[in-house]
């Protein structure tokens, strides 16, 4: 059996150091790979931020959400209007059926990881969004009928080498909610179908369209989110005048706005590039770099166990890279 996987991985790393040899290649390798590494670092910051915001029980939660939105849109907007002078597909897509699902989908995503991060750790928040990895491959294969077995594999075997750390967080009692975290598993399974059901990586071939329809999803954010704290306000009427005082941390919020646009824009840069292939593993390590992150800057624990973890992670990730890396 061994000697059968060396037979076949050689010719693999062979053509791989022949990719590596073509010097266009290696530019293009190299923006996938920065850019990468950009959209995982600020991903992680923006899980620090969300943990540091709605951990606050004087939080107000709903206004923070619409917060959350408008912010990023307003990112957005400015920076469609600054680049591109004749932004002709917003009013394309703000009507689109696609455009307004993927918001509905986003927009409850949002509030669930919010309403995680309001109750658990950060590292507890991405190990169980993590474990959505294990079903989102087979939602888009009924949806689509597409299968990359590959793919399929590497997203298994990413996620399995994530139970230790889930071991140990059951463990030790860590802060994690069994319902709210399967929520979030679901959440992240429907939006995926969404996605892939009304084909929305179509929309966005390109960094005007990418933009107006970011800009157009921020918008539906916005509308559906005002709907429902409109709803929640006149609920509260009647005990308003005894309600104790919520906050909202607008220079928090803003810098997210920023954070998430710069996520946004390095992820859809790296997975365009010829070779985004690449860049998936360095993604999909995105919750290993927030458990450390917050380790740092939030003094939430990391031990042995995440980093056996990320060693696992970088062996899994190599072998990934030179398989898809040969055929680029």
């Amino acid at each position: 059996m061994v000697v059968n996987f060396c037979n076949y991985m050689f010719p693999k790393m062979q053509r791989f150091g022949k990719v590596l040899q073509d010097k266009l290649w290696r530019e293009r390798m190299n923006a996938a790979f920065l850019s990468a590494v950009l959209c995982v670092v600020t991903r992680a910051l923006l899980n620090i931020c969300d943990r540091k915001i709605f951990q606050k029980e004087a939080t107000d939660f709903l206004k923070s959400i619409f917060y959350n939105a408008l912010f990023p849109f307003l990112v957005s907007w400015a920076v469609t209007l600054l680049c591109f002078d004749n932004n002709s597909y917003f009013a394309a897509y703000l009507f689109e059926p696609g455009v307004i699902s993927s918001a509905l989908g986003a927009q409850a995503a949002a509030m669930i990881f919010s309403h995680c991060f309001s109750k658990m750790t950060v590292k507890s928040v991405v190990v169980s969004s993590k474990m959505a990895d294990l079903f989102i491959p087979l939602m888009i294969f009924l949806v689509t009928s597409e299968y990359k077995i590959s793919d399929y594999c590497f997203s298994l075997l990413s996620t399995i080498l994530f139970f230790p750390i889930l071991y140990m967080i059951i463990k030790y009692k860590s802060e994690i909610y069994f319902k709210t975290s399967l929520a979030l598993i679901v959440i992240l399974v429907f939006q995926a179908g969404i996605n892939s059901y009304f084909a929305m990586h179509a929309l966005a071939d390109s960094w005007v369209k990418f933009l107006s329809m970011v800009t157009c999803i921020l918008l539906w954010r916005i509308f559906f989110i005002m709907g429902l704290y409109a709803w929640e306000w006149v609920k509260a009427l009647p005990q308003s005048e005894h309600s104790a005082k919520k906050n909202v941390a607008y220079l928090a919020l803003l810098l997210r706005a920023f954070l998430a646009f710069i996520s946004q824009a390095a992820f859809f840069y790296s997975i365009t590039r010829v070779s985004g292939n690449i860049a998936w593993p360095l993604l999909n390590s995105t919750p290993l770099v927030a458990c450390f992150s917050a380790h740092i800057l939030l003094r939430e624990h990391t031990g042995k166990t995440e980093l056996w973890t990320l060693a696992g992670f970088l062996v899994l990730s190599t072998f990934y890279i030179v398989l898809h890396g040969s055929v680029s």
